[in-house]
């Protein structure tokens, strides 16, 4: 996914099937450093919450629950960078951008 793409343009390349397995989380920040992502997630938001500094768009993988997960992450509702999980750390973001943790 490159970079400066807008969240509306990423949805509009979605198929309706693949945007029905997507989830949009808000957070208050991420960044990456060392290739290492870092989240902070909103004091008061909800899953699907488009005012946010930050977002991360969880893609649910196609097939068994346990394959990688997609993740598109967002500065203003722009494209700042895309990596590809493991299930296990896939659940632990999406459990941590539902609360209000932060891994920093």
């Amino acid at each position: 996914m490159d970079e400066g793409i807008s969240l509306d343009d990423v949805y509009g390349l979605m198929s309706s099937d693949y945007r029905h397995r997507t989830i949009l989380y808000p957070a208050q920040n991420i960044y990456q450093d060392n290739k290492i992502w870092h989240f902070t997630a909103m004091e008061i938001g909800e899953p699907g919450d488009i005012n946010a500094p930050y977002h991360a768009l969880i893609c649910m993988p196609e097939g068994k629950i346990t394959n990688p997960y997609y993740i598109i992450f967002f500065r203003d509702k722009l494209v700042m960078g895309d990596a590809w999980f493991d299930w296990e750390t896939a659940t632990k973001i999406e459990k941590l951008l539902w609360t209000t943790e932060s891994t920093d």
